[in-house]
C-alpha cells in the first residue's frame, strides 16, 4: 500500500467512525410500520411510535424542544430498550388505530408491547421535554417489563415440570432485561428437590448478576458453606456484595480465601494474594493486605452508587 492509498484508508476509517457517533447521537427511527412489529416481536422490546402531521400543522417551538429533547443523552439511553417508529400521519393513516393513535394525531407518542397492546402515551408538550419524555420512556419499560414477567417468565420458573431448556430461557430474559424482582423467584427454585444442576449453576449465576440483598445473602451463605458455584456467582455481582463479605474477610474464623478472591475480582484489586500468602503471613502484613482491600471496595462502592445514582 502506498501513502495515497493508507491516507484514503485512514480517511474512510475516519468517517465511518463519525457516522457511527453520528447514530448514537440520534435515534435510529424505523419507518415501516410492519418490520418495526416484526423487529419489537423477535426482540421482546416495546414500541415506541412518533407521529407527525405535515410541516403546516407543526408548531415551530415545540419542535425544535422536541428535537432537543430527542438527542438529550438520557433520551438516548432510555430509546435504546425500545424499537422506534416514526410514522407520518398522511402516508400511515391506515395504521395509526393499530399504534393506538387517533386519526388527528400529531407531535405526539404511543408505546405498544409486541402484542399490540397499549402501554401509554405523550403529548406533544411532554415530547419536547426531555425529564419528561426521560421519565416516560423509564416508566414505560419498567412496565412493560413488569407485565411480561409476570405473564410469560414467572410461570414457566414457578412449573417445577418446565424443563431445562425452557428455564434457561426465561432465566436468559431475566438478566437480558435486568429484572431484580424476579430473585424470589429465583431464590425459591434453590430449594426445589432435583433441580438440573445446570440450571442450579445458571440460578446462581443470575442471582450474583442481579446483585439484590437477597440475592447476595444467599450466595454468601451458600460460598461458606462450600458451594463453588456461589462463589463463581459472587463474582459477577456489584460492589455492594463485596462490602457485604469484608467482615467475613476481617475475621480469622470466618477467613476464607475463596471469598477474598471473588472480592479481589468484583472490585478488580491489582496483584492480589495467593493463598499461601494467608498461611505464612503474619497478623501485620495480613492486616496491611485486608486494608488494602477494604480501601479498593470503599472506592469501588463510592463510584458504583454514583454511577447508580445518575441513571436514576
Amino acid at each position: 500500500m502506498n501513502r495515497w492509498q493508507a491516507v484514503a484508508a485512514w480517511v474512510l476509517v475516519a468517517l465511518a467512525g463519525q457516522t457511527v457517533l453520528a447514530q448514537q447521537r440520534q435515534i435510529q427511527w424505523r419507518t415501516d410500520p410492519r418490520q418495526a412489529v416484526s423487529e419489537a416481536q423477535r426482540a421482546k422490546l416495546p414500541l415506541m411510535v412518533y407521529v407527525l402531521g405535515s410541516t403546516s400543522d407543526r408548531d415551530d417551538r415545540l419542535e425544535r424542544g422536541q428535537r432537543r429533547a430527542l438527542a438529550d443523552p438520557r433520551v438516548l439511553q432510555a430509546a435504546q430498550r425500545f424499537i422506534p417508529l416514526r410514522l407520518s400521519r398522511s402516508a400511515n393513516r391506515d395504521v395509526l388505530g393499530d399504534f393506538h393513535l387517533p386519526e388527528s394525531a400529531n407531535m405526539m407518542m404511543s408505546f405498544v408491547a409486541p402484542d399490540g397492546s397499549k402501554l401509554g402515551d405523550l403529548g406533544a408538550n411532554g415530547v419536547a421535554e426531555a425529564e419528561a419524555l426521560y421519565r416516560k420512556l423509564e416508566l414505560t419499560f419498567e412496565e412493560y417489563r413488569n407485565r411480561m414477567y409476570r405473564a410469560e417468565l414467572q410461570p414457566v420458573l414457578q412449573n417445577e415440570a418446565a424443563t431445562p431448556v425452557e428455564l434457561r430461557a426465561a432465566i436468559a430474559t431475566i438478566l437480558q432485561f435486568e429484572i431484580t424482582f424476579a430473585d424470589r423467584d429465583l431464590l425459591a427454585m434453590l430449594e426445589r428437590e432435583g433441580l438440573d444442576a445446570a440450571v442450579r449453576s445458571e440460578v446462581l449465576s443470575a442471582l450474583g448478576a442481579l446483585s439484590t440483598r437477597p440475592a447476595m445473602v444467599k450466595l454468601i451463605e451458600l460460598a461458606k458453606a462450600g458451594e463453588a458455584g456461589a462463589l463463581t456467582a459472587l463474582e459477577r455481582s456489584n460492589p455492594l456484595a463485596a462490602e457485604m463479605m469484608l467482615p467475613d474477610l476481617q475475621n480469622p474464623a470466618t477467613f476464607q480465601y475463596g471469598m477474598y478472591r471473588a472480592v479481589t475480582r468484583i472490585v478488580k484489586l491489582p496483584q492480589p494474594k495467593p493463598e499461601r500468602f494467608f498461611d505464612n503471613a503474619n497478623e501485620r502484613v495480613r492486616a496491611q493486605e485486608l486494608d488494602r482491600l477494604n480501601q479498593a471496595v470503599e472506592r469501588a462502592v463510592q463510584r458504583w452508587r454514583s454511577e447508580h445514582d445518575n441513571r436514576s
